[in-house]
């Protein structure tokens, strides 16, 4: 891979994952941990801040969404009023907050996102 980034490393349950941040923030790149096996790419047109390993996909938290990525598609996405500055995840939500001091709740079910 040309592509500048930063390669990161993580666990979830028993699934190690290999993930690189691409140019610009708005790509990430997820690197299969067998050999024969492609990498898959997630885009978002706006800067990535988090990403969250969910049972069904992946959840992006980006500057001003949060989206839900499952098999390479975005099935869900989120915005919030304003450019989100903390989120963390937690049993199954992620809570974000946004620059004017408004926490948002996040539910993910399945391949979808609630508020």
């Amino acid at each position: 891979m040309n592509a500048p980034g930063q390669e990161s490393v993580f666990t979830v349950g028993r699934s190690t994952f290999r993930i690189r941040l691409g140019a610009g923030a708005r790509q990430i790149v997820v690197l299969p941990n067998e050999h024969a096996a492609d990498p898959e790419v997630l885009d978002a047109d706006e800067d990535l801040l988090l990403v969250f390993r969910t049972e069904t996909g992946w959840l992006l938290v980006c500057e001003t969404s949060v989206r839900l990525i499952v098999d390479g598609e975005e099935t869900s996405r989120i915005e919030v009023g304003d450019v989100i500055e903390r989120a963390r995840w937690s049993k199954g939500r992620v809570l974000v907050e946004d620059a004017s001091g408004m926490t948002t709740t996040i539910n993910v079910t399945g391949s979808r996102l609630s508020c």
